[in-house]
């Protein structure tokens, strides 16, 4: 018999005899397989990581994918789409609109006297001024307008105060009056409007309100 060490496993009818040197390196060669075999998986990768090519639209975005360009134009187209916001704050010589009229403020000017042709004079009290902007008012809807010089217009100072349109001076205007009343479909209505105001105001604005029974109001600078 050999020098080794020899172990035995002796069942009823047949004797397996095993070297243990032989059994021992068969079990560090499998330990050994598992070890490289976890070492191979840890640095072994199937798909390489690829950098991602960047692309530029039209309008000079940076996207990913070529069809992504399309996407961000219907945005883009989306968004123009939408209704802008609306300006409330106009100077002369502007058009503001509203629902179915369109306001411009063509001029403005200032006196201490209005006289006319005929008739008497109106004359501003010590301290004060007329403001006379002159204004069309366009009817831009199929449908017959109604306007009201009384509920529709005034100016405002810097500090907040008011004024209404000045009935006397109003009449001495003579024709070149701003009319309230209906405005047929395509037809205008031009003409000055008075307010009597401080002389040392310093900032002015001629308000419209569109609408009676909406806030559809616009602010032209006059002074």
């Amino acid at each position: 018999m050999a020098s080794g060490k020899w172990f035995s496993i002796t069942p009823k009818k047949f004797i397996i005899q095993y070297p243990l040197r032989s059994y021992m390196k068969g079990y560090i060669a499998i330990i050994l397989c598992v070890l490289l075999l976890a070492v191979v998986g840890c640095t072994f990768d199937p798909m390489p990581y690829a950098e991602p090519i960047k692309h530029v639209c039209n309008d000079g975005s940076v996207v990913y994918s070529p069809d992504t360009c399309a996407s961000v134009k219907n945005s883009i187209s989306r968004e123009s789409a939408k209704e802008p916001i609306k300006k409330n704050f106009y100077f002369i010589g502007e058009s503001a609109i509203g629902s179915c009229l369109k306001l411009t403020v063509k001029s403005v000017r200032f006196a201490e006297k209005i006289i006319p042709t005929y008739g008497f004079t109106a004359i501003a009290p010590e301290g004060k001024e007329y403001a006379i902007p002159e204004l069309t008012l366009e009817n831009i809807c199929s449908e017959t307008q109604s306007t009201s010089l009384a509920l529709q217009t005034k100016v405002v100072d810097e500090e907040g105060h008011t004024y209404s349109w000045d009935l006397l001076s109003y009449a001495a205007l003579e024709s070149n009056k701003f009319g309230d009343g209906e405005i047929m479909p395509t037809m205008k209505s031009t003409g000055e409007l008075p307010f009597l105001v401080p002389k040392n105001v310093t900032d002015l604005k001629f308000i419209y309100q569109f609408d009676i029974l909406s806030k559809d109001v616009v602010a032209f600078d006059i002074k």
